[in-house]
């Protein structure tokens, strides 16, 4: 009875073991195929004796056989292992598949148990993000735990200049690109991204060296990369925009001396006019021909202060700056108005930027001519932002009860830094 209970538990499982609906296959220690079940014959397409007679090239594409073997081999001192390889089905089609080795032993003998997963659904997703990865306008790298490049977009080669080859296997300490400034950039991720393994919170600046000697800026953003202590860095070339904010920086100091040696009647100062920004330049060159003509003629001081006093800017892509330098009178408030929404109307920006850093006061009457502007920016379509309020501008306007109903930022910087997020969707 006993014989015969066991005898019908045997057959129970053998049948399990060959209806079970993942491929097996078992093979000795030598690699020759035993047994295999049914799911098998189905799976490849091939019958049992056909299955069981093949050899491993017969039944695999050839660049993969020396993998599985070496796979097999690390099984066998190990006890498991698994490897990507290609099948060759009956049908003569194809089908990329993961293979699964476990080693085991019965009535003293060893055994290599072989199961195989169809893979071909993973492989298309893995094959469409590598697409958009490839081909994304941001520059984007991945790295291993080791913080190795494993992979580089065409983005990231067409910015720096470099081949993937030149790339691929170096951490960023060995990099062409590096220089100090890199590594002190990056470090900025380290606590978060590479330690704790969160998101970075913020973009950061990271210069880099092009194979050509240019510096470039990156805006970048770092995640954490899968499950291990890899990450994926993503970013985008500001290295124009970075240049633009310089250039502005720079001409807005320039205009400040200029005044202010107007003010004390030296015509002497010219501000610069080697900017690339074109309307800088413009404006720079204009300042310079009107101080050229004042020279000769107190009437055209005036004219040069009027000028001066109002300069509209688009200093970066459809964003129009206005600073606005000493005491602020009605006329001057009025001549704003018109001058920075002829210049949105030309450049068709999308954010108007009033700067009165340089203002020291500012009555009910410029206050009302200034909120009068700021509405009108808005009716044309553009953002109104104002920058710069000094605390005692700020103080003065809370008592004479002005209210501001639009955007203000405590500094220029802050104001262009909001105008871009409103380009690219933020708040």
């Amino acid at each position: 009875m006993k014989e015969n209970n066991l005898e019908r538990e045997l057959e129970f499982y053998k049948t399990a073991l060959m209806n079970i609906p993942v491929p097996l296959s078992i093979s000795n220690v030598e690699g020759k195929r035993l047994d295999i079940n049914k799911t098998f014959e189905r799976f490849y397409k091939r019958n049992r004796e056909e299955a069981i007679g093949l050899k491993l090239e017969e039944i695999y594409i050839a660049e993969h056989t020396k993998n599985i073997r070496e796979t097999v081999k690390k099984c066998l001192s190990e006890g498991y292992s698994f490897c990507e390889a290609t099948t060759i089905k009956g049908d003569n089609t194809t089908m990329p598949v993961m293979l699964n080795f476990a080693l085991f032993e019965a009535n003293g003998e060893k055994y290599i148990l072989g199961t195989a997963t169809d893979i071909s659904e993973l492989k298309k997703r893995e094959e469409e993000l590598n697409f958009i990865f490839d081909n994304s306008r941001a520059a984007m790298v991945l790295t291993d735990d080791k913080g190795r490049f494993i992979k580089v977009n065409k983005a990231l080669l067409k910015d720096l200049g470099y081949e993937a080859q030149e790339l691929l296997g170096k951490r960023i300490p060995e990099q062409p690109f590096t220089i100090k400034e890199t590594i002190e950039a990056l470090n900025k991720f380290k606590s978060n991204v590479i330690e704790k393994r969160v998101e970075g919170e913020i973009f950061i600046d990271v210069p880099m060296k092009k194979k050509n000697g240019e510096i470039i800026i990156h805006s970048a953003y770092q995640v954490p990369f899968a499950s291990g202590k890899g990450v994926l860095y993503t970013a985008i070339d500001v290295s124009a925009d970075r240049k633009n904010e310089k250039e502005y920086k720079d001409f807005i100091e320039d205009i400040t001396s200029l005044s202010e040696s107007l003010a004390s009647g030296d015509y002497k100062y010219r501000v610069r006019i080697d900017y690339e920004n074109e309307d800088i330049q413009l404006t720079a060159k204009t300042l310079n021909m009107v101080v050229d003509y004042l020279e000769k003629s107190d009437y055209e001081l005036h004219s040069l202060i009027k000028e001066l006093a109002t300069p509209s800017l688009e200093v970066m892509d459809k964003i129009v700056v206005m600073p606005l330098i000493g005491k602020l009178t009605s006329d001057r408030a009025l001549d704003a108005m018109e001058n920075i929404l002829k210049k949105i109307e030309e450049t068709k920006a999308y954010a108007g930027i009033i700067d009165i850093t340089g203002v020291s006061t500012i009555d009910s009457a410029v206050a009302d001519n200034l909120i009068k502007t700021m509405e009108a920016i808005k009716l044309v379509g553009a953002t109104p932002i104002l920058s710069g309020i000094s605390a005692n501008v700020a103080k003065n306007l809370v008592r004479i009860g002005v209210k501001f109903d639009f955007i203000t930022k405590g500094s220029l910087g802050e104001a262009l830094l909001f105008a871009q997020s409103l380009k690219n969707g933020g708040s």
